[in-house]
Order: C-alpha cells, then structure tokens, then sequence
C-alpha cells in the first residue's frame, strides 16, 4: 500500500506536503460541527493520521474545530499547532491516560472491570515548553506504557508461540517517537503472523486454533480492523492471556496528572 506522504514519519515531509495542499486544494466554509477527540498516530490512529493530516481533513470536512487527544504524550502539539494556523483552523490539543482514584477504589468507573481505574484526560495545551515537574511526569507515564508494553508481550508471546515477538524490531517502527499501545502490539501480531504463515489456510487454522473462532468466521485478515480488534480482545483484555488486572500501582493518580 502506498503510505500517504501527509503521514510519512518524517516531519518535514509531512509539513512539505501539507504546504503544498493548503496551495492547490480548496476548502468548504466551516460549519458547525466538531471533532475535539481524534488520536493520531503518536499514540495510535486507524488509519494511520499524523496530526498534519487530522488537521487537514478536518479542513476539507468544514469542520468548525479540530482537536487531537494522544495517549500518554504531547508529542503531536507543535506539528498540529501549526497545521492549524497555516490551514487557519481552530484547534486544541489534548492529552489522554488512565489513571487511579483512590477514592473510588473499590467502583468501576469508565474502564469497564477495573475498579478505581478511569479514562482522564487534560486539553488546552498550547505549547509542549511546560515546567520541568510536568516534564518529568510526562516522562514518566511514557516509561510506565512501555514497561505495561513489553510486560504484555512477554505474555502473549508465550501464548502465541510460536509466533513471537521482538518489542524492538517488530513494534517500535511501527511508531514515529516510540509510543506504542496495545494496538500496534495487535497490529504487529497480525502482520507477523502473515509473514509466518503466508498461505490463508494456514494462517486462518492458526489464528482459529489460538483464538477459539471458527476459520471461517475470521474477519479482515491479515491485519485489517477486525482482525487486530479480534486479537485484542482475546489476548489483551479481561480474559486473555496477556491481561493482568490493575491495581493502585499500575497507573498514576488522577490527582497527580491533575497537579
């Protein structure tokens, strides 16, 4: 598949291209609607957006506002600042985790299973320059995701064998700063699964046989939606064998993301 060069991992690429489109493409009035929420691909976009690219689609939809919200990192903040002004889009930027709250410990919040364990987020941010205390703790849940990460694939690879995974040559580059989250590792999954197993039959009776679904019943092969949706849900959440139950140690406070 060719990669759109609006999302290539190199920046002045992206930023390039993005020059050359608010030259020759033309764009609709804004309207009234608005996307405050869309993640790019420094956390993790299905169709593989950069935030130059959700800028400019927001453009072309006559969007009134776009917003990006990235797990764990403001990685995307300059790149979408400024696609915004050059396509002179209103914007904000986010940024979105799972934390702790101690005093809903023992209440499932929004993550469905996970007492005291919610989806929180923060968004106005205007510039990535925040104090070095903040940085420190952005730095911080950075380290935390990767270490979640490379913990889960430890765990689905013994599940899996003998298909395998090396978190550095099969995930890592599937990510422009390193960011991964479960969903590249579902995507890396599928896509060395197709290598392993190229013809259809033997990577459908694979995948049947680790996953308990009938060959046939087996959607978007090889790494299509429904597919790294499929290994997702049964490798990595509540049930599977790479999902370990959260507790007060696994995310940071809602409190200390507040500060």
């Amino acid at each position: 598949m060719i990669q759109d060069p609006i999302n290539d991992f190199d920046y002045e690429v992206r930023l390039r291209t993005l020059r050359e489109r608010v030259e020759t493409e033309s764009f609709p009035e804004a309207g009234s609607f608005v996307n405050a929420h869309a993640h790019t691909f420094f956390s993790f976009n299905y169709r593989g957006y950069s935030p130059s690219c959700f800028a400019l689609e927001a453009k072309k939809q006559g969007l009134d506002m776009g917003g990006i919200v990235d797990f764990d990192v403001l990685d995307g903040l300059e790149e979408f600042w400024t696609a915004s002004r050059l396509l002179d889009l209103k914007a904000c930027v986010g940024i979105e985790s799972r934390v702790f709250v101690p005093e809903f410990a023992d209440r499932v919040i929004n993550s469905p299973g996970e007492p005291g364990i919610s989806y929180h987020m923060g968004t106005g941010f205007t510039t990535a320059d925040i104090p070095p205390e903040a940085q420190a703790f952005l730095d911080g849940m950075r380290t935390t995701s990767e270490e979640r990460n490379r913990a889960m694939v430890e765990r689905v690879n013994a599940f899996l064998a003998p298909l395998v995974l090396d978190y550095d040559a099969d995930v890592a580059p599937l990510t422009p700063k390193g960011n991964a989250t479960e969903r590249h590792l579902c995507l890396a999954y599928a896509r060395k699964a197709a290598g392993d197993f190229p013809e259809e039959g033997s990577l459908r009776a694979f995948w049947s046989e680790k996953l308990g679904v009938a060959p046939d019943d087996l959607k978007d092969l090889p790494d299509g939606r429904g597919m790294t949706d499929l290994i997702r849900a049964k490798t990595m959440k509540q049930g599977g064998a790479g999902y370990v139950q959260p507790d007060s140690g696994s995310f940071p406070k809602m409190a200390e993301m507040n500060d």
